[in-house]
């Protein structure tokens, strides 16, 4: 560039950055297209004439937000910052952001799917109806697996679905069933029954569906029968070995896959009640909630699946993510 076209390029971004002037008038001050102008404008940024400095101290975070959604195509990331904070209190801080990220998202008319996890309790929990618009309505809440048999309020889907439904007024829609009935032909007879066809068919339509990616170490209780043999459930008996040498990473209600982001079949996959892989593709905003220690592996394979559209989770396992 020689001195006149240095001049002319510092004098119109000087207008632009510091007067705050719009392209319009400038180009019209210099007797310029405003296509040239911008054009001129960009060049200030490749020549190093311009220099733009984002001093946000969220600057990092966002970053990592921007990365995620363009490496896995996502409509959206929200990373938490972790600093020094324990697994229980990262389950809290993504359980708000979830929160948020819920009001921020539903609309009237919505169906809704709920799983399962303590990021999703922390989720209902943090729901701010001071922020819900009284106007929403119609609004249904569908119950994504069935009953788990355990005295911990996360694992209990329709306690957090009323904890929701009580802040904005929706209307529940429950899987009245185990999560596993041992007789595939029982099961597979009582899901065709018509109260359970018509919540298997809003799998079909769902809006949006909020679930917990996680790890491949939970175990789960099968029924009290089992329960009454110390140690002795379905998981148990595949053993978390069995589900090593299957090579499973992680699990959305009750679905496995590998860090590859494949779904793989284990020895319960014919005994769930649950929304199925095949279903969750079919749910047009996934939200998948992962983070904490161990998580990630899994939060690999879920958005290698190509199943989730919205991924929260703090920055030690984004960064993970975006180095693989």
């Amino acid at each position: 560039m020689d001195k006149e076209e240095i001049r002319l390029i510092t004098k119109i971004c000087y207008m632009y950055y510091y007067e705050d002037e719009v392209q319009s008038k400038i180009a019209k001050k210099f007797n310029l297209t405003r296509q040239m102008v911008s054009r001129l404008m960009q060049k200030a940024k490749e020549e190093g004439i311009v220099k733009i400095s984002i001093e946000s101290p969220l600057k990092e975070i966002t970053a990592l937000e921007t990365q995620l959604e363009s490496k896995f195509d996502l409509k959206d990331a929200v990373v938490i910052q972790k600093d020094t904070i324990s697994d229980s209190q990262l389950v809290h801080k993504l359980g708000k952001a979830a929160g948020e990220y819920f009001m921020k998202a539903i609309m009237s008319k919505m169906q809704i799917g709920i799983g399962i996890g303590e990021t999703l309790e922390a989720m209902a929990e943090y729901i701010n109806t001071n922020v819900f618009d009284a106007s929403l309505s119609g609004i249904d809440l569908i119950q994504l697996i069935g009953g788990v048999n355990s005295n911990k309020s996360f694992e209990n889907c329709q306690y957090i679905m009323s904890l929701i439904a009580k802040k904005i007024n929706g209307n529940l829609v429950f899987l009245n069933a185990p999560y596993i009935i041992e007789d595939k032909k029982i099961r597979d007879a009582i899901l065709k029954g018509p109260l359970f066809e018509e919540v298997f068919s809003t799998y079909e339509s769902l809006d949006f569906a909020f679930v917990e990616i996680k790890p491949a170490n939970k175990v789960y209780r099968a029924s009290m029968s089992e329960s009454k043999v110390k140690g002795v459930n379905y998981l148990n008996l595949l053993g978390i070995n069995y589900l090593n040498n299957l090579d499973v990473a992680g699990e959305i209600c009750l679905n496995y896959f590998n860090d590859r982001g494949y779904f793989i079949d284990t020895q319960i996959s014919d005994k769930t009640v649950a929304i199925t892989q095949k279903k969750l593709q079919k749910v047009k905003n996934l939200v998948g909630i992962v983070g904490g220690e161990g998580a990630d592996k899994a939060a690999l394979g879920a958005l290698r699946s190509g199943l989730f559209n919205v991924i929260i989770t703090d920055e030690d396992t984004a960064r993970y993510l975006l180095s693989k």
